[in-house]
C-alpha cells in the first residue's frame, strides 16, 4: 500500500524535533494552540504543494517563514511503498520551500548529530546517506506533483520509484484532498466528477523492466549464495573467509567511527566550555594585569626609597670609614708618643701641687716654731683646712673630669657601636676593655680617695701637743 506514514519536524513551526506517525486511523484532539492546524497544513502541503491553498490566514506568517524559518529547518515525509519506503525532504533554498527524494526510510542521524546539532549542508547529508539515492533539488511544485502522482510524460524514469499513483490526469485529486482538509464542498456529485476526470482512457502499461530487474537481481543473489557454499580442496570457504575479514574490518570501522564521534562530542564539549570560560579568563587576566601594574608601581617606589636610603647609608659609611681611618692614625700616633705615661703624669700634676703646698706649709710651720702657741695652732689648723679643701677640690675636679671623660667615651662608643656595630666591634674591643679597666681603676681610686677624705674628717693633727699645751696652761 502506498501512503504517508510519518512526518518529522526539525527546527520547524517552533518545534525543535518531533516525529508524528500518521499510518492507520489518526485522530487529533487538544486545546487551542497545541499544533493541530500546524500538523494538518503540513500534511496538506505534502499532497497539494500549494502554499496559497493551505488555509493560512493573511495576518499570519507565510508557509516558508513559519515552517522553514532557518537554513537547517526541515520537514521530512516518510512514504510507505510496495518496493520499500522512501522519504521526501522539504527544506528552504533560495528563500522558498524545495524538495529532495531519498530512496530509504528516514534516519535521524542524516540531519542531527550526536550533540543534537542540525546540519544545513547538503554535502554533509550526502556523506551521511552513504549509498542511498538522493535526487536533485525539486524547486517547481508542478514537477513535484507530477513525480508524486505518476505523470510519466513530465518526469523521467528515475522518479518512477517515488509515485503514489500512476496517472496523467491527477489535477483534481489534490483539489479533492484540499477540500477535505479545509472542510469545503464534499458532496457526492463533486467527488464523482473528480473520480471521472481522474480516470485515464489509456491502456494500463505493465512495466516489464521492473520485473526484468527483479529477475536479474534474483540471478545475482543466487550466484552470490552459491559462492558462499563453495569449498576449496582444503575444505574451506574462501568467500566466507573474505566475508569474515570484511565483517571484522567493518566492525573496526564502526568502532573507529564511534570513537571519532565520541571524541568529536568531547571536543565540542571542551570547545563550548572553553568558550564559556573565555570571558571569565579575560576578566581575570585584566584584573591580574591591573594588579601587576600596581605591583610594578609599588616596586618602583620601593626601589626609589631603597636607592635613596642606600645612597644615604653609603655617605654615612664613608664618613664613618674616614673617622675610623683618622682614629687608626691617631691611635698609632699616640702609641708612638707613649700617651699612657703622659696621661699618668698629667693626672698626678694637681696632687703633686697640693703636696707641694703642704710641704711648704709644714716648712713654714717648722720655721715659726717659737711663735705664739695659739697663733701657731690657728695657723696649723688653717693650713690643715686649706690643705683639706685644696685636696677635696682637686679630687672633685678629678672625679668630675673622669666622669665627664667616661660619659663622653661611653657616648662616643655607643654611637659608634649603634651605627657600625659589626665593623667597629673588631677594632675597638681592646680599646673598650682598656677603658673599662681604667674606669674600674678610677672607681677604686675614687673609693680610696673617699676613704682618705673620711679619715681626714676625723683626723686631729697635733692632738698630743695640744693636750700637752692645755695641761701646761691649766
Amino acid at each position: 500500500m502506498r501512503a504517508l506514514r510519518k512526518i518529522v519536524f526539525i527546527n520547524s513551526a517552533h518545534i525543535r524535533y518531533a516525529e508524528v506517525r500518521v499510518d492507520g486511523n489518526v485522530h487529533f484532539i487538544g486545546t487551542q494552540g497545541v499544533g493541530k492546524s500546524t500538523l494538518l497544513r503540513a500534511i496538506l502541503f505534502f499532497y497539494n504543494a500549494d502554499k496559497l491553498h493551505l488555509g493560512i490566514p493573511k495576518e499570519m506568517k507565510s508557509f516558508d517563514e513559519f515552517y522553514l524559518p532557518h537554513a537547517n529547518s526541515y520537514i521530512v515525509y516518510e512514504v510507505e511503498h510496495e518496493h520499500g519506503p522512501f522519504c521526501i525532504l522539504t527544506f528552504r533554498s533560495s528563500g522558498r520551500a524545495c524538495y529532495r527524494f531519498i530512496d530509504s526510510e528516514y534516519k535521524k542521524e542524516w540531519l542531527v548529530d550526536n550533540n543534537g546539532e542540525v546540519t544545513a549542508e547538503s554535502k554533509v547529508i550526502r556523506e551521511r546517506l552513504g549509498n542511498c539515492y538522493m535526487s536533485k533539488i525539486i524547486d517547481r511544485y508542478e514537477q513535484y506533483r507530477d513525480i508524486l502522482y505518476g505523470n510519466k510524460q513530465a518526469v523521467g524514469k528515475e522518479f518512477a520509484r517515488f509515485q503514489l499513483m500512476e496517472t496523467n490526469r491527477y489535477q483534481n485529486i489534490p483539489r479533492s484532498i484540499q477540500n477535505v482538509f479545509l472542510n469545503s464542498r464534499l458532496d457526492a456529485n463533486f467527488i464523482k466528477d473528480i473520480i471521472i476526470r481522474s480516470m485515464s482512457e489509456e491502456e494500463a502499461n505493465i512495466d516489464l523492466g521492473y520485473f526484468r530487474r527483479q529477475v536479474a537481481d534474483f540471478e545475482q543473489e543466487y550466484k552470490d549464495i552459491s559462492c558462499w557454499f563453495k569449498i576449496n580442496q582444503k575444505g574451506e570457504s574462501t568467500v566466507r573467509k573474505q566475508a569474515d575479514n570484511v565483517l571484522n574490518a567493518y566492525h573496526q570501522l564502526l568502532y573507529m567511527k564511534q570513537q571519532i564521534s565520541e571524541l568529536c562530542g568531547e571536543l565540542n564539549y571542551a570547545v563550548r566550555t572553553s568558550r564559556e570560560r573565555l570571558p571569565m579568563l579575560e576578566n581575570k587576566i585584566a584584573e591580574l594585569t591591573e594588579q601587576q601594574n600596581k605591583t610594578k608601581k609599588l616596586l618602583e617606589e620601593i626601589q626609589q626609597k631603597y636607592d635613596q636610603e642606600k645612597t644615604t647609608l653609603n655617605q654615612e659609611q664613608g664618613v664613618v670609614n674616614n673617622n675610623l681611618k683618622r682614629l687608626k692614625e691617631r691611635k698609632k700616633d699616640y702609641i708612638e708618643k707613649n700617651i699612657e705615661d703622659v696621661l699618668k703624669r698629667d693626672s698626678q700634676e694637681k696632687f703633686l701641687k697640693v703636696k707641694l703646698e703642704g710641704d711648704k706649709a709644714k716648712l713654714a710651720e717648722l720655721t715659726a716654731r717659737f711663735n705664739d702657741v695659739t697663733a701657731k695652732y690657728k695657723v696649723l689648723r688653717q693650713n690643715v683646712e686649706n690643705l683639706f679643701k685644696n685636696y677635696e677640690l682637686s679630687q672633685n675636679e678629678k672625679i668630675n673630669k673622669l666622669i665627664q671623660g667616661k660619659l663622653q667615651a661611653d657616648g662616643r662608643l655607643l654611637a659608634e657601636h649603634t651605627n657600625q656595630q659589626k665593623e667597629i666591634e673588631a677594632v675597638f674591643t681592646d680599646k673598650l676593655t682598656l677603658a673599662t679597666n681604667k674606669i674600674a681603676e678610677l672607681k677604686d681610686e675614687k673609693v680610696a680617695v673617699e676613704k682618705e677624705i673620711l679619715k681626714l674628717k676625723f683626723l686631729q693633727p697635733y692632738k698630743a701637743e695640744q693636750d700637752a699645751l692645755r695641761k701646761k696652761t691649766e
